[in-house]
């Protein structure tokens, strides 16, 4: 199999932001914002490699709710600071 130096550089770059988004996460208590996700994509991110997290669409779909709680939590913080 031969990969493109293009392909190769792509997928260590998408590989880093979903390490860097990983560590954000564990920063922002990632088994408690786990808590407040819906069951079926807890389930779905318990049964996910690295991997598929970073090269399938399943992954970006499961970060985005991720990410999704975790700017709730963020903008409910805010709120009660206001």
């Amino acid at each position: 199999m031969c990969y493109r130096v293009q392909e190769i550089t792509a997928l260590v770059s998408r590989a880093g932001e979903a390490c860097f988004l990983v560590r954000v996460l564990i920063e922002n208590q990632l088994p408690r914002l786990t808590t407040l996700m819906e069951e079926s994509w807890r389930k779905r991110l318990q049964n996910m490699s690295l991997r598929e997290l970073v090269c399938t669409k399943e992954g970006e779909e499961t970060m985005t709710q991720l990410i999704s709680v975790l700017l709730e939590q963020h903008q409910q913080a805010a709120g009660d600071l206001a």
